[in-house]
This record gives structure tokens, C-alpha cells and sequence, in this order.
């Protein structure tokens, strides 16, 4: 293990300001988001490290995962889901799925080799999945 880590070498290297900084992977990129004033932004990366794009999301971004049946990668608000296929370049509203408890708000999601999206909503009281 430490011949391992002793060979490691950065490939970017960033100042990140803010604690909101996931690292999520697809097959052909990935994603770095962190909370930007006044709403969070997401820098896309090839497979080279170069950036191939940069977009606000909408705010209040709690959660995000890449779906490889959707081909996108899904960002979870407290009160909404949005995808992002890279190959379109745009942030699309998913608004065939509506909240499972209209007085709470979801926390968490990840996708599964089913084609479904697991929804966690806050405190844990409730698991959801989309499509349902």
C-alpha cells in the first residue's frame, strides 16, 4: 500500500474554498461540484483533465450520483431531481417524479443495476425510488 501512494501524482491541482466538494465519476468523465456563491457550480472533466464544461446547478444541492441507464449524471435538491447528460451540455429538469412526503425533503440518492434511483429523504423516515 505505501508503494502504491508513493507513486501517486496529481493531475490538477485546485484551491476548493468550500466543504461541498464531491467527485463523481462516469465511464467517460467526471464531475467536481462544490458550493459557489449564489448557487453551486459544476466543472466537468474528460478523461485528460481538461475541462470541457462548467454550469450552475440549482440551488440547494444536497446529493448526486451518475445513472448509467439515464447516461447522465442526477443531482438531487431538497425538493427535486435534474440530469445532466454530458453529450447535450445542459441541465434538464426530471418532473415526472413527485415528492414522496410533501413536508419533507430528500437527502440522498444512488443509482442501482436495476435502472432505478434510490431516494433517501431526510432523517430517514422514508426510501423512495424512480421511476416508482
Amino acid at each position: 500500500m505505501k508503494s502504491l501512494l508513493s507513486s501517486l501524482c496529481p493531475v490538477k491541482k485546485y484551491a476548493v474554498e468550500h466543504s461541498f466538494v464531491p467527485l463523481m465519476p462516469s465511464s467517460e468523465s467526471f464531475v467536481v461540484s462544490y458550493d459557489e456563491y449564489p448557487r453551486p457550480l459544476i466543472h466537468l472533466f474528460n478523461s485528460n483533465c481538461c475541462q470541457v464544461m462548467c454550469l450552475y446547478l440549482p440551488p440547494f444541492l444536497v446529493d448526486m450520483c451518475y445513472s448509467c441507464d439515464l447516461d447522465s449524471f442526477i443531482f438531487l435538491s431538497i425538493t427535486s431531481l435534474y440530469k445532466l447528460n454530458p453529450s447535450l451540455g445542459k441541465i434538464e429538469f426530471i418532473n415526472d417524479y413527485h415528492l414522496l412526503k410533501e413536508n419533507r425533503s430528500m437527502s440522498s440518492i444512488c443509482s442501482t443495476n436495476d435502472q432505478r434511483l434510490f431516494i433517501l429523504y431526510r432523517f430517514g423516515e422514508y426510501l423512495d425510488t424512480y421511476p416508482r
